[in-house]
C-alpha cells in the first residue's frame, strides 16, 4: 500500500463531508485511512465511524482521549499505519482529486525519499460558508519544483529565503523512516508541528520538493494558532526549548543551525511579542513563559543558545529580555519588537 492518509478529527463533523468527498475522488486508489479522533464535543467520531469510502478503502477509526492536541492522535497512527508513506490532513482540509496520483508518481520516480515537502493552497473560511483563496504555503519558489537534496541541504535553501514554514501538512514522510528515526510528534502540546517538522527534515537523507499545491489548508479564526489561550503560548515556550536542545546533539553546519535557532526563537517571540498577541494575552501570561526558558541553569542556557543565533536586530532585544524576567516590566521589550523591530524587518509573519 502507497499511502496512510492520518486524519486527526477533534471537532472536525463541520468539515468532514468535504473531507470525505475529496477522498472518495482520489484518482489513486492505492491508500487507507486512519482517523484519530479524541474525545469530541460534536459528532466527528459517529461521522468518521459512519463513512463507507467507494473502492472498499480501509478505514480505521481511533477513539482517544481528550488531550487538546493533535500530536497524540498522529503518533497512534503513525504507529498502526500500513501505507508506505504517511500523508498528513487535518479534519478541516482537503485533497484535489489528484493529489495521491502526482504525489505517488513523483515519489517513484525520485526513488522513494524519506521525505517530499509539499505545497498548500491556503483558503481563508469566515465562518459563513464563504471560502477565498489566499495564497499558498510553501517553503521554496515554484523554480525549485523537483529539487531532491538532504535534508540539511533543503534547509540551508529555505533558510536563504526566509524562515522554514513548519506546517505538518507539508511533510509527507516515508513511515518506516519515522519509526526508525522515532520522529513522533509532542504530546498534549499545541503548535507541535513547529517541533516536529525540523527534526523530520534535519534526519531526512532526501527531501523532495513539490511545488504544484494539491492539499487545500482552511485558515478560519477559531483555530489553536488564532485562539486566545494561553496554552500556546506556554506550547511555545517549550518548543522553543525542545529544539533548542535537539539542535545541541546534531552535528549542523554552522549556516543552517543559525538559520534553525533562530526561526525557533522567532516563534516564541511571536507570540510573545508581537501586536496582535500582546493583546491577547495578560502580562502575567507573558512572564509566566519567560519564566518557563529562564527556569534554571539548563534551560537558561538552551535559551540563550537561540539567541546567539538570531538576527543583529533582534539581538537587540535580549537585555530588554532579561530585564523583562528579573523585574516584571515587559513593557520596554514589548515596545520595541511592536515599534522597532517588526516594522524594521518588514516581516509577515514573524
Amino acid at each position: 500500500m502507497m499511502f496512510t492518509v492520518v486524519v486527526p478529527a477533534y471537532g472536525s463533523a463541520p468539515y468532514l463531508p468535504s473531507l470525505f468527498a475529496s477522498l472518495d475522488a482520489q484518482t489513486c486508489r492505492d491508500f487507507e485511512v486512519v482517523f484519530a479522533v479524541e474525545r469530541s464535543p460534536d459528532e466527528s467520531l459517529a461521522l468518521c465511524q459512519g463513512w463507507r469510502p467507494r473502492d472498499g478503502i480501509r478505514v480505521t477509526v481511533l477513539d482517544l482521549p481528550k488531550t487538546g492536541a493533535g500530536g497524540a492522535s498522529r503518533n497512534r497512527a503513525f504507529g498502526i499505519a500500513r501505507g508506505r508513506y504517511v500523508v498528513p490532513l487535518d479534519g478541516d482540509d482537503w485533497l484535489d482529486a489528484e493529489a495521491l496520483t502526482v504525489l505517488a508518481e513523483r515519489l517513484e520516480a525520485a526513488d522513494f525519499p524519506e521525505v517530499a515537502n509539499v505545497t498548500a493552497r491556503v483558503v481563508a473560511d469566515d465562518g459563513r460558508n464563504n471560502l477565498e483563496p489566499a495564497g499558498d504555503i510553501s517553503n521554496l519558489p515554484p523554480s525549485e519544483d523537483g529539487l531532491l537534496v538532504s535534508g540539511v541541504e533543503f534547509l540551508r535553501r529555505v533558510g536563504r529565503r526566509g524562515h522554514c514554514k513548519n506546517h505538518g501538512a507539508l511533510v509527507v514522510a516515508r513511515t518506516d523512516f519515522l519509526r526508525e528515526r522515532k520522529l513522533y510528534q509532542l504530546e498534549c502540546i499545541p503548535s507541535e508541528d513547529s517541533e516536529w517538522t525540523p527534526r523530520v527534515l534535519l534526519c531526512a537523507e532526501r527531501v523532495l520538493f513539490l511545488a504544484e499545491p494539491h492539499y487545500n489548508y482552511r485558515r478560519r479564526e477559531g483555530s489553536v494558532s488564532s485562539a486566545g489561550s494561553n496554552r500556546i503560548l506556554f506550547a511555545t515556550a517549550e518548543i522553543c526549548l525542545r529544539l533548542a536542545s535537539f539542535f545541541s546533539k546534531m552535528d549542523i553546519p554552522a549556516d543552517v543551525r543559525r538559520s534553525l535557532e533562530n526561526d525557533a526563537l522567532s516563534i516564541f517571540n511571536w507570540y510573545l511579542f508581537n501586536r496582535t498577541y500582546a493583546r491577547r494575552f495578560s502580562r502575567s501570561d507573558r512572564l509566566a513563559a519567560l519564566a518557563i526558558v529562564f527556569a534554571d541553569a539548563k534551560t537558561k542556557t538552551l535559551y540563550r543558545s537561540l539567541w546567539r543565533s538570531a538576527s543583529r536586530w533582534k539581538r537587540l532585544a535580549w537585555p530588554l529580555v532579561v530585564f523583562a524576567w528579573r523585574t516584571g516590566v515587559i513593557f520596554p521589550a514589548t515596545w520595541y519588537f511592536r515599534y522597532f523591530y517588526y516594522p524594521m524587518s518588514g516581516m509577515v509573519r514573524r
